[in-house]
């Protein structure tokens, strides 16, 4: 009896070492399988990770063109300014000539003294007795 005991307590310890080295097993492959879906999920979020990079890229250089695009305009707009101040300053200059030419013969015509040259050109005669 006491031999029959042992036997089973010897059957029983060997099924409780294989259902131990089977839980070590399954956790082992567990644990493995768990490592791999790390690494996937790792590899995952690395992948999103450079999406939203070339988003955020993507985005800066839409936000550079748009504020290069509006400096342009705006450059163009200035150029076109100064070239319409200079038109307008060329304009005004051109008027202020002729109103000076024209008030200048204004001036002349209503002048009491008629318009004599700078210097008197008087001829002298002499006379002959």
């Amino acid at each position: 009896m006491l031999q029959e005991y042992l036997r089973n307590q010897e059957e029983s310890t060997k099924k409780m070492e294989r259902r131990i080295d089977f839980i070590h097993e399954s956790l082992g492959n567990k644990s493995e399988v768990l490592f791999k879906q790390v690494i996937k999920l790792d590899e995952d979020i690395k992948k999103l990770r450079e999406d939203h990079d070339r988003s955020l890229t993507l985005v800066k250089l839409d936000v550079a063109s748009k504020y290069q695009e509006l400096l342009n305009k705006s450059m163009r707009i200035e150029d076109t300014s100064y070239g319409n101040s200079k038109h307008l300053g060329s304009i005004y200059n051109r008027l202020q000539a002729l109103e000076g030419s024209s008030h200048a013969n204004y001036k002349r015509e209503r002048s009491p003294t008629p318009n004599h040259p700078p210097f008197s050109l008087q001829c002298h005669h002499k006379k002959k007795h």
